[in-house]
């Protein structure tokens, strides 16, 4: 079974102007025994993410890149960025959800773009 270990799973980006934007790189590794396959990674429409690679070997490591605009928000929250992964065993045909990445905004200031 694929197991991904994160390096971060809560990241707290401060104070955030609207309009702006902030990053993070999160680095993942596969410590279970057999090959970890993204399916779907999900979150919300203010934050976009990019992965470096879909399938991710026992042992190896990957990257997911997450970049937040703050264009369109009105006050604190927190994210959650969901990652799906494929499920290769056929007793089990459901997507199983492989972890929960969470990204905190607050103290959200500034003004609203006109």
């Amino acid at each position: 079974m694929p197991v991904l270990q994160f390096d971060d799973r809560m990241i707290e980006f401060g104070k955030v102007k609207i309009g702006e934007k902030r990053e993070h790189t999160y680095k993942v590794t596969n410590v279970g025994d057999t090959n970890a396959e993204i399916d779907i990674i999900s979150a919300c429409d203010c934050t976009t993410t990019n992965e470096s690679k879909r399938t991710i070997k026992p042992g190896d490591s990957a990257t997911i890149h997450v970049i937040f605009d703050s264009k369109e928000k009105t006050e604190s929250e927190t994210i959650d960025i969901d990652i799906f992964l494929k499920n290769r065993t056929p007793i089990l045909s459901r997507i199983i959800s492989a972890v929960l990445l969470i990204i905190a905004v607050s103290n959200l200031n500034g003004s609203l773009p006109r």
